[in-house]
């Protein structure tokens, strides 16, 4: 289970993880994908999360062992070594980010700050928000 530190302030930017549905289910068969979520129950499901959800999930390791009548592991016949999801990074401004939340309080409204520079998003915030925890 993920942690979301900011709450309501980044919800829309990162969205949320969220436990595997039927409806998951099926896109990550059709894209044949399920292999890799056989031990996980999350998956991303909005914003960031959600968005880059394959990039961020890596590749689940397994081992396949051969086993006695008693349960104990006899040998190894195959090892698939876990690979991390990739790291993300946002050129958002936290400070400007709940600054904008703190002057929508209570209001219908979405801001998108853009550094005109080099594109980066600066800040994203739409009201009213959520708590993705």
């Amino acid at each position: 289970q993920r942690e979301y530190p900011y709450g309501a302030e980044l919800a829309h930017v990162v969205g949320y993880v969220s436990k595997i549905n039927d409806s998951d289910l099926q896109r990550l068969a059709k894209n044949g994908e399920e292999e890799n979520y056989a031990a996980d129950r999350n998956i991303g499901k909005q914003g960031i999360e959600g968005y880059y959800e394959k990039a961020l999930h890596g590749t689940t390791g397994y081992q396949e062992v051969e086993v006695d009548n008693h349960g104990r592991v006899v040998r190894l016949l195959r090892e698939v070594p876990p690979v991390a999801g990739k790291n993300l990074y946002l050129t958002l401004d936290l400070h400007l980010q709940q600054y904008i939340e703190s002057v929508l309080k209570g209001q219908r409204a979405a801001v998108v700050v853009v550094d005109p520079r080099d594109g980066g998003v600066l800040a994203m915030v739409s009201s009213p928000s959520y708590d993705p925890n």
